[in-house]
């Protein structure tokens, strides 16, 4: 897997993409473990490992000693980047309306959900990238207007394009 940090030292996190994780949603995480470290930008990479027998627990990730299981949702790829220090402590959501944040919720699901379709579907030699874009488009909008309700809209506009810009990347690579 090619990563914006190949060549860089720093604290590793693997993600299991054996078949059982795979089918769990292991992409899915892989994804967003993947775009927490880019946006943090503190020299952590991400590597894809094969199965490690913890199957049942899965999707499964680990980074210095520490084993994580079941990691199914944005929420908690974020827990775990706080606590291996990918993230700092402080790192609030900038989103403070209750509005903003029930739409950031379901972007969240929408995110996690599309991930967990595209990379099955892809595994599967399905390739519907047309469908898939239009549905990151839409996602896009959806974290967008989650956005406007926030003090730092702009930077979370940029966050979001970007997010859009290395998404539809993995639905090119093909």
């Amino acid at each position: 897997m090619e990563s914006e940090y190949d060549g860089q030292q720093g604290k590793v996190i693997e993600i299991c993409t054996g078949p059982q994780c795979s089918v769990s949603g292991a992409s899915a995480a892989l994804r967003e473990i993947e775009d927490l470290a880019i946006e943090a930008n503190n020299g952590f990479r991400i590597q894809e490992e094969g199965c490690r027998d913890f199957c049942t627990v899965g999707p499964n990730v680990y980074c210095s000693g520490s084993h994580f299981s079941k990691v199914q949702s944005p929420e908690e790829c974020e827990r775990i980047a706080q606590e291996i220090d990918m993230l700092s402590a402080d790192n609030t959501d900038p989103i403070q309306s209750t509005v903003g944040k029930m739409m950031r919720r379901k972007s969240n699901r929408k995110r996690w959900q599309l991930l967990r379709n595209i990379s099955r579907q892809k595994s599967a030699g399905v390739n519907k990238s047309e469908k898939w874009k239009k549905e990151l488009h839409e996602l896009h909008g959806l974290e967008v207007c989650a956005a406007a309700s926030s003090e730092s809209a702009s930077e979370l506009n940029q966050r979001a394009d970007r997010r859009l810009k290395r998404l539809l990347q993995y639905v090119d690579d093909t």
